[in-house]
């Protein structure tokens, strides 16, 4: 299997969103993650496999 690592974007958002519901709870949602999207200091990025599906998401939330 071939991945493929990018930032993260809406599109990909909107990929996993119904799975956000399933896996974690209710304060990783799609409202949080659209916000955390736009916040410059913080860090997502998704592994891609070959048929464009998001296999992974990772971030990184500075803090100082």
């Amino acid at each position: 299997m071939n991945i493929t690592i990018k930032p993260m974007t809406l599109e990909h958002l909107n990929q996993i969103k119904d799975d956000l519901k399933l896996e974690f709870d209710e304060f990783w949602n799609e409202n949080v993650l659209k916000g955390e999207l736009k916040n410059k200091d913080s860090t997502y990025i998704v592994a891609i496999d070959e048929q464009n599906n998001v296999v992974r998401i990772c971030w990184n939330m500075a803090t100082y």
